[in-house]
């Protein structure tokens, strides 16, 4: 994974922008340092699919490990460890979604299913979720 990082500065990576209308990436500037954790990490497609073939193995995270995580950790939630967990048409994923002003993301990973579907806009007005929804309903289409 070449293109991920935690964000320090935004030089020459994209900008989030908040209306697809407009040119100018969104305003005021964000300040990186409020967005640590999740929100100040930056990624390619390729990278997070580098990423999820790499929790299909043991080289990252030890498979009992990964099975915790992927699943339910109180009865009352559908979270695991960093992961919400659903299924879709009988087909089960965890996935979470992402975002700050002017970026929308999702990643749902379909294990049983050795499928992957990421999106990442740096276009706040659109709807990362929708957009991964409409991929899955392709994807899984009879």
């Amino acid at each position: 994974m070449t293109n991920s990082g935690q964000l320090e500065n935004l030089d020459g990576l994209a900008l989030g922008y908040d209306d697809n209308y407009l040119d100018t990436p969104h305003d005021p500037p964000v300040d990186m340092s409020v967005w640590s954790g999740g929100g100040g990490l930056y990624s390619t497609v390729e990278d997070l699919f580098r990423w999820d073939q790499a929790l299909y193995t043991d080289a990252l995270i030890p498979q009992s490990a990964l099975d915790r995580m992927f699943s339910v950790q109180n009865p009352k939630e559908t979270y695991g460890y960093g992961w919400f967990i659903s299924e879709s048409g009988g087909h089960p994923f965890v996935g979470h979604t992402g975002g700050m002003p002017g970026v929308s993301t999702e990643i749902e990973r379909y294990v049983d299913d050795n499928a992957v579907i990421i999106v990442l806009m740096n276009e706040g007005d659109l709807d990362a979720p929708s957009i991964a929804g409409y991929l899955r309903d392709k994807l899984f289409e009879p």
